[in-house]
């Protein structure tokens, strides 16, 4: 089955943006892996992004973010960066706030095409950072 996805990029990390409104998308680790695979068929990226409808009030989305290893992560500084652009964009805003697995983010436009985000609180786990790079 053939999705419609858009393929961004944020300082250096790039990413297949999926939004879900109009198609369902609950991938494996497996399809999160090939659709990261660059070359041999696969579109090729750091990390796979859905953005959901929102599930709470005074969230624009539900964002949900995977590494290029199949894994889910909670949310990434450069993936959050896009989604925040694109959400400002089709809702003609200069803010947005969003939940993720992570918590609720939000990101505000800082110039064109510029945007800071606020990841809120560090979690410290005892793991290393699984935020993609280059």
């Amino acid at each position: 089955m053939s999705r419609t996805f858009l393929k961004m990029n944020g300082l250096g990390n790039d990413f297949v943006v999926i939004e879900t409104a109009s198609q369902s998308f609950e991938p494996t680790p497996e399809e999160i892996r090939a659709i990261a695979k660059r070359g041999d068929g696969g579109i090729g990226c750091d990390q796979v992004i859905a953005i959901d409808p929102p599930r709470s009030e005074g969230a624009s989305a539900y964002v949900r973010f995977w590494n290029s290893d199949g894994d889910a992560v909670g949310a990434c500084g450069n993936g959050t960066r896009c989604v925040a652009w694109l959400l400002m964009q089709s809702a003609g805003k200069d803010s947005v706030a969003f939940d993720t697995d992570g918590g609720r983010l939000s990101g505000q436009m800082a110039g064109d095409r510029r945007v800071t985000v606020d990841m809120g609180r560090p979690a410290w786990t005892g793991k290393r950072s699984r935020c993609p790079k280059r």
